[in-house]
């Protein structure tokens, strides 16, 4: 399994990996639904506080911050569908598929 996929299906930052995970530590992303019900990720955020300000601004309120181990957005959203896709129970390949959009129907 690559780096970035183990990364993206468990959640887990291997020691060696260096596709866009901060060696600084945690950043915190703010994931939201708008007004118009449509589900949003804002960051990377340095600290909780700053995630809890931008969270409270944009999404009116509806909204969780949510600590990364990668200062990348499209990472950090790649690493939330993974999980999401995980907690249906569908397979590693499938979850990738979707993941990347090389999946339709899955």
């Amino acid at each position: 399994m690559g780096k970035l996929k183990s990364y993206i299906l468990t959640g887990q930052v291997p020691t060696d990996i260096e596709h866009n995970v901060s060696a600084h530590g945690t950043y915190y992303y703010v994931k939201g639904r708008l007004p118009n019900g449509q589900e949003t990720l804002y960051g990377p955020e340095s600290d909780p506080h700053s995630a809890d300000a931008l969270g409270f601004q944009r999404c009116d309120g509806n909204y969780e911050v949510i600590p990364l181990k990668t200062s990348s957005l499209a990472v950090a959203t790649q690493i939330l569908k993974g999980k999401r896709f995980k907690n249906k129970n569908i397979p590693n390949e499938k979850v990738m598929q979707r993941v990347r959009h090389k999946g339709r129907g899955i």
